[in-house]
């Protein structure tokens, strides 16, 4: 069980979720911020206070003496007693002709001597002035009727307050809210980001996933510039962990054919074209559909990849481009006008003597990059004309691979799927739910295209670069593992 804890938590991930909301903890943080300084404001009362000190003796002492300490501390509890007596206070509040009396009324000794500071702290400093001045005018009348004699003798007059006796400090509780609710905001989305069931790793992706793995293909920067130093890679790490899309009009080159693409990113690429080519000749297919649950997984990018490896292999694949929803190979493989297809017109019109298919550059790689969209999803896409396009080069081709639209958005997949022999499935680090991945997973089980395997795709290592002996070490345990 501490192991599977220990598996779920994955830093990537969770520094991942934490930068990607960033924005919201922050601007929640400041609405608590805000929301401390309007309940502050609106419930905390100032008090202002009037002080005076007094000397206390008993009228039955014939001298004044500091020394009597006893004799101190039992006049000054009995003119507290008389303080709160109701007499007074009645007296007080006819003296000075104010309807709320809310005084708080304070008698401290002061330590190892018989004065006393009398304290009245009221809502507003002209109160508290008003009513320890008529207290000392008044005390001697309710006295001796209360609590006996007493003498007092005021040494310090009380004066007009001119500042609040309890001030609060709005800007430090206005920071120590915002603190807490950062930090309490930040805990809640790590402890989101722990209990998301996704497939944050490559370990989680070989427990959850109810199918064999094809490969991995780690996270590759889309810039052409490769950090060489460890600092500048944490820092461009840390770039891509945050919700900044870099404004960028031409489609970058993420080919493995590109020279200016890192050499791990190829070699992975390499080794998932080799294992689907290999498990595909084990069961004995030829056309296979890639796909995804959900876009912006990848799946168009690592299926041109998969293609391109094969053919760089001497084999005859053609690629389709089936994702009517959102075709974009064309783009991928940056091709001229006269190189894309309208793909929904040969499926419309059988008789077009043209063929679709159209090489790549001079490899063995045939491609029918289509550029029409149907953006109604409900739209069916007819096929029986794809169906006679697999037909006619099945007897042409070694390998047919299509890519197809996420299966979360269209049912294209889903009938396509019964015109091909197998599915590979491309799963994107912590980005689908771990149960719909495996729904999909027995969905194309049952509509006949058996699923070949996934590929996980943009995994991350961290913050450290991939090394060459843990980079093929992997990999090697890893294909060993999965067969």
């Amino acid at each position: 069980m501490e192991s599977s804890y220990l598996n779920n938590l994955d830093l990537h991930s969770l520094m991942k979720d934490v930068l990607k909301q960033w924005w919201v903890i922050l601007l929640c943080s400041i609405s608590v911020s805000l929301l401390t300084y309007v309940g502050v404001s609106y419930t905390h009362q100032p008090l202002y206070s009037s002080s005076a000190t007094l000397v206390v003796t008993s009228k039955t002492e014939s001298t004044y003496s500091y020394k009597n300490l006893k004799a101190a501390e039992d006049t000054a509890a009995i003119f507290s007693q008389v303080l709160s007596s109701n007499l007074l206070q009645k007296t007080v509040q006819e003296d000075t002709k104010i309807k709320n009396y809310n005084a708080i009324t304070q008698v401290k000794q002061i330590e190892e001597t018989n004065m006393l500071e009398l304290t009245v702290s009221a809502s507003n400093a002209r109160d508290a002035f008003r009513i320890i001045t008529s207290i000392l005018r008044n005390y001697d009348k309710v006295s001796d009727y209360a609590v006996g004699k007493v003498n007092v003798m005021v040494l310090q007059q009380p004066k007009v307050a001119a500042a609040s006796s309890n001030p609060v400090n709005v800007r430090y509780i206005m920071m120590r809210s915002f603190i807490a609710g950062f930090v309490l905001l930040t805990v809640i989305l790590l402890i989101l980001s722990f209990l998301r069931n996704t497939v944050k790793n490559v370990q989680q992706f070989n427990q959850k996933i109810d199918a064999k793995s094809l490969g991995v293909i780690y996270h590759e920067q889309k810039n052409d510039k490769q950090n060489v130093s460890r600092l500048g890679n944490v820092l461009t790490h840390i770039r891509d962990l945050l919700p900044i899309k870099e404004k960028n009009d031409k489609e970058v080159d993420m080919l493995i054919q590109n020279p200016r693409r890192s050499f791990f990113y190829v070699e992975a690429n390499k080794m998932a074209s080799n294992r689907v080519r290999n498990k595909m000749d084990r069961a004995d297919a030829q056309v296979a559909i890639i796909t995804s649950v959900t876009e912006n997984e990848g799946k168009s990018t690592v299926s041109a990849n998969i293609a391109l490896g094969i053919a760089k292999d001497g084999k005859k694949v053609l690629f389709i481009d089936a994702d009517f929803r959102k075709p974009s190979q064309y783009k991928i493989f940056q091709l001229e006008e006269g190189e894309q297809v309208n793909l929904l017109e040969y499926l419309t019109n059988p008789d077009i003597e043209e063929e679709p298919a159209k090489q790549y550059k001079d490899t063995s790689l045939y491609l029918i990059a289509n550029n029409a969209t149907t953006r109604d999803g409900n739209q069916n896409v007819p096929m029986d004309g794809l169906k006679h396009i697999i037909e006619y080069y099945r007897q042409k081709m070694d390998y047919i691979f299509i890519d197809s639209a996420p299966m979360a958005y269209v049912s294209d997949t889903e009938a396509i799927a019964s015109l091909v022999d197998r599915t590979i499935l491309v799963v994107k680090e912590d980005c689908v739910l771990t149960p719909h991945i495996n729904d999909a997973i027995d969905t194309m089980n049952t509509r006949g295209a058996k699923v070949l395997g996934c590929i996980l795709n943009d995994a991350h290592k961290g913050f450290t670069r991939i090394h060459h002996g843990d980079y093929y070490g992997r990999y090697g345990g890893y294909y060993g593992r999965r067969t």
